[in-house]
């Protein structure tokens, strides 16, 4: 999945084209799971990750930035925040 998907990859849109800038590698001690474009976050979930100064979830913001296909992913434990 992770290779599929292209999360061991960076990416950057430009030009209307999508560039690969190189490898690189998940987070330590982040699992990831793919699945369906369809999903619900719940208002208090979606405050807190545009809010806060977690490190981890900073990490994480900038780390999706980066990647092709974003949407398709899911951190596991996301849904414990």
């Amino acid at each position: 999945f992770i290779k599929k998907q292209g999360l061991d990859r960076i990416f950057h849109e430009c030009d209307n084209h999508m560039w690969r800038l190189g490898d690189r590698q998940i987070p330590e001690g982040i699992i990831v799971d793919g699945g369906s474009d369809w999903f619900a976050l719940t208002h208090k979930f979606v405050a807190y990750v545009v809010n806060t100064q977690d490190e981890l979830v900073t990490q994480l913001k900038r780390f999706y930035w980066y990647t092709l296909l974003p949407a398709e992913v899911r951190a596991d434990g996301s849904r414990d925040f």
